[in-house]
């Protein structure tokens, strides 16, 4: 089973330069289904992703992570 919440937080600086607090999520461990509200972190082992706030990211059954303006 993968995950349905996330596993920690930590201030990041959005691409705006606010500081916000962020959820950070293991990448690779998002079940299916499962929607990102922004702003977070996608954490993998070879990739990094940043879900911007105003942004959520939807997990996809093949591992992708759809990401759209909320």
């Amino acid at each position: 089973g993968g995950e349905t919440r996330a596993k920690g937080r930590r201030e990041i600086v959005t691409s705006e330069g606010k500081g916000v607090h962020a959820e950070v999520w293991s990448l690779g461990a998002v079940s299916a289904g499962t929607a990102v509200a922004g702003p977070a972190i996608l954490a993998g082992a070879d990739a990094t992703a940043l879900i911007e706030p105003g942004w959520r990211g939807v997990a996809h059954p093949s591992g992708a992570v759809i990401v759209e303006r909320a």
